[in-house]
Order: C-alpha cells, then sequence, then structure tokens
C-alpha cells in the first residue's frame, strides 16, 4: 500500500501533472484529468441545478476551456491552487448552462420573468455563484471525498463474494444492525460482525491507495478507460 506523500512531494506532483496538461497530445495525463475531475464537476453542476444531460456538457465544456488555456495557466500553489483554477473554470460553464437554459426558456415560455430567474438561480438549484461560497468550497470537498469512496467501493466489490459485500455495505453503508442484517441474510450475527470489521478494514486501505495514486499521478486503468468513452458522451460515474 503506498503512503500519502508529503505536502512538499504533493505539489511536485501536482505540478509535474499540470505541466504534463499542457502537452494536448498527452492522452493519458488528460485521461487522469477527466478521472480526476470529470465525475465531481459533473456532480457539483447538478447541486447548482443542472439536469444531468447539461451537467455533462458542462464537464465537457470545463475539459476544453482548461485545454485552451493551459499554456497561459502559472502554477502558484500559494497564488492559486491548479484546483481552485478548475472549479472556476467550472463555475463559469455552469452559469453559462443556467443562462442558455433561461434563454430557451424565454424563447418557448413568452419571456415568463419568474420562469427566467428560476433558470438563472438554478431552477430550484444552489446556482453558479454558490460555488464561490465557504459552503460551495466544502461541497466540492465532500463531493470529492464520496466519490473516492465510491471508487473504493467499486473496487472491494470486484475483490470479495456478493454474500460478504451485502453483509458490508448493509451494515456499513446503510447502517443497519447486525441482527437485522442477520435475519435479512440468513446469516450468524457472528459471520455480520467479522464480515463487517474485515472489510472495513480493507476498504480503507483502498481509500487510502486512490488516494495516494491521484496524488503520485499514477496512471490508472480506469482513467483511461473514462478517456477512452469520453470522446462520445460523458457519463458520469456511479
Amino acid at each position: 500500500m503506498r503512503r500519502a506523500l508529503p505536502e512538499k512531494d504533493r505539489t511536485a506532483t501536482r505540478a509535474s501533472f499540470v505541466e504534463r496538461l499542457r502537452d494536448l497530445g498527452d492522452d493519458a495525463t488528460w485521461a487522469k484529468f477527466v478521472e480526476r475531475y470529470g465525475g465531481l464537476i459533473h456532480r457539483v453542476a447538478q447541486r447548482a441545478g443542472l439536469r444531468p444531460d447539461e451537467a455533462d456538457d458542462v464537464v465537457q465544456e470545463t475539459a476544453l476551456s482548461v485545454a485552451r488555456t493551459m499554456a497561459d495557466f502559472v502554477y502558484e500553489p500559494a497564488q492559486c491552487s491548479f484546483e481552485g483554477w478548475v472549479r472556476r473554470m467550472a463555475r463559469i460553464r455552469i452559469a453559462d448552462q443556467l443562462r442558455r437554459r433561461s434563454r430557451e426558456e424565454r424563447v418557448g415560455g413568452g419571456g415568463d420573468g419568474a420562469l427566467e430567474r428560476a433558470s438563472e438561480d438554478g431552477g430550484g438549484g444552489l446556482g453558479a455563484e454558490w460555488l464561490a461560497t465557504p459552503e460551495g468550497d466544502e461541497a466540492w470537498a465532500a463531493e470529492w471525498k464520496q466519490m473516492i469512496l465510491e471508487r473504493a467501493l467499486d473496487q472491494l466489490r470486484k475483490t470479495v463474494s456478493p454474500e460478504s459485500y451485502q453483509i458490508f455495505f448493509m451494515t456499513a453503508m446503510e447502517e443497519r444492525s447486525g441482527a437485522d442484517v442477520a435475519r435479512i441474510l440468513d446469516v450468524s450475527q457472528a459471520k455480520v460482525y467479522v464480515v463487517r470489521h474485515r472489510l472495513l478494514g480493507r476498504l480503507q486501505k483502498e481509500v487510502e491507495k486512490i488516494r495516494a495514486d491521484v496524488e503520485s499521478g499514477a496512471e490508472l486503468e480506469w482513467a483511461r478507460s473514462a478517456w477512452a468513452g469520453a470522446g462520445s458522451h460523458e457519463r458520469s460515474p456511479g
């Protein structure tokens, strides 16, 4: 298992990643960008009030915006982190989508003022400007952690029996009692507790491994798969 890198090493690996992104022909690095930020942007765009198909467009347009401006980006973590810069790009693209929806609804709906206002502020969502608030910061970080957890759960599921994974998911993720799970699955409570304890440790190691891979810039098979499918239609993970 990889250990988390010291801060100075994490900064160096991020700088290396940013430098490789300047080469628009580096498919492997751009695959990692899609995997690292695509699903995150998609989730946040939906929380801002966009439909899934609109969030797909935001992911693609954000990646294009980053690609077009990489030559001018100056990596100075103390002034502006790369992650913060990507988030600002995403916020602009989310705002563009909300304005586009507003124009389309205004044309189709005869210019209803309430409809236009609902579109611009996210139609019941949090709106694009929400991303610039402390709450937006927290949501971005929370969505990132959730994505890592889901990836770790997916990796765990592939390595254990269906029954063991179901026991673990019901107790650890759904927070059902051991007695309830034992009754539902017709297994002993002792087995439920043993499986939960064993797989919880494996999940924690998988989470740490994925974080280490992201920090070190390690090339991941699932990142290459994400890039291979990105040319047709961006799909949110999970």
